[in-house]
């Protein structure tokens, strides 16, 4: 252990954030200023304690907000990986196990790190420990702002804790993002001043903003009476296919191209037939998610049969008001995988529910030829996958 670290594991030894209250055994401060000028997307000042040499990635998007900034060789900074990404410690969540998959057969490294614990699981059960962080001998930490922004009576403490310790907090979160031009400087910038990529990082920017650009354009010339479409958005899950499995946030691609969620209010398991025929919407998007416990057909490495394809769209076909909706006879269906929302790849989510929706004014647009390309200049590994099957094609 390098000196900070004793110091710190003496002061922090855990950290535990409970439902109602927090407590943590926290450090003396020593009382400077280590605030560096620049802002995460939580609106938080990042404090710097010195070279940033070690880099805890404490959830799934972090990783690809971490490897996207840094390019080749981000891994020799890496000193922890979610458990949320595979589900690799008790309780975790099991979001992109085939992402996890490709990442630790291109760097075997990286699965022998210790894992940090789901934030959003451990901190909902009030078992949340940043004594395995400290230990790995972290300078930093990106935390994924979009599960910690669920417990803002235990955030504070949670910060003061790291702060204490001398571990520098970033924030990333794409998750509730809504599409707007500076959503990627809000994320990234922060991280490439830090890790000395500014370069790399404003062209990243460059590319997001610039896709953006180009739907709002076309956006632009779509007269007022072809606008006010609808979208219904569910989830799948391990219980099956549920009517109203859909949430408001992290569907932001609705909202982006001038759509309405018929589901905006939320999660809605009352969702019936009668309701569904009532909305009658104009697009519906289906989403795979390990994150739900779904069986994933989208993604990295994946490449369904039509067998498989088939059974999937059949318990949907099996709705007794399927073929009456507006979306099921004009070919307005996608499935498609779910987990794009939380990083710069959203773009594929907006280019294809642009298409969805107003599908003669962005017949051009390719949203796999777009970050397929993004992926070979910025990811350190590929886009390759079926990302997503829509009735029209």
């Amino acid at each position: 252990m390098n000196s900070k670290t004793i110091a710190a594991v003496a002061a922090v030894v855990v950290i535990v954030i409970a439902a109602a209250g927090a407590y943590a055994i926290l450090s003396d401060n020593d009382g400077e200023d280590h605030g560096s000028g620049i802002y995460d997307v939580s609106g938080r000042e990042v404090q710097v304690y010195g070279p940033i040499e070690k880099v805890a990635l404490a959830g799934t998007e972090c990783v690809d907000a971490f490897a996207a900034v840094m390019g080749d060789g981000w891994e020799d900074y890496v000193c922890m990986m979610p458990a949320d990404m595979d589900g690799s410690l008790p309780g975790a969540q099991q979001r992109e196990p085939e992402k996890a998959e490709i990442i630790y057969d291109m760097y075997p490294e990286l699965q022998e790190l210790p894992k940090f614990p789901d934030i959003y699981m451990t901190l909902m059960t009030g078992s949340l420990s940043i004594s395995g962080l400290v230990e790995s001998g972290a300078d930093m930490v990106i935390m994924p702002w979009a599960n910690l922004s669920y417990f803002p009576d235990s955030v504070d403490t949670l910060f003061q804790a790291l702060d204490d310790a001398g571990i520098t907090v970033v924030n990333v979160d794409f998750y509730n993002g809504d599409y707007s031009i500076g959503v990627a400087e809000s994320n990234l910038a922060p991280i490439g001043e830090l890790m000395d990529r500014t370069d790399r990082v404003n062209e990243i920017i460059a590319w997001y903003d610039g896709c953006i650009e180009n739907v709002n354009d076309v956006l632009a010339t779509i007269p007022e009476s072809e606008r006010g479409k609808t979208v219904y958005y569910e989830l799948t899950t391990d219980e099956g296919h549920k009517y109203g499995r859909v949430v408001g946030m992290g569907t932001n691609d609705v909202t982006a191209v001038g759509a309405t969620n018929v589901l905006s209010g939320g999660v809605d398991m009352e969702w019936s037939d009668d309701k569904m025929l009532a909305a009658n919407p104009d697009v519906i998007i289906v989403a795979t998610t390990g994150y739900f416990g779904s069986e994933q057909y989208f993604g990295y490495g994946q490449n369904p049969s039509q067998a498989q394809i088939d059974s999937l769209v059949s318990t949907f076909e099996n709705r007794d008001i399927w073929d009456e909706l507006t979306a099921v006879q004009n070919g307005a269906v996608e499935f498609r995988y779910g987990e794009f929302r939380n990083s710069v790849a959203g773009i594929y989510d907006l280019y294809s529910t642009a298409k969805l929706v107003y599908p003669e004014y962005f017949e051009d647009f390719d949203a796999y030829g777009t970050v397929s390309q993004f992926f070979d200049e910025y990811m350190p590994w590929s886009f390759d996958g079926v990302w997503s099957y829509s009735l029209a094609s």
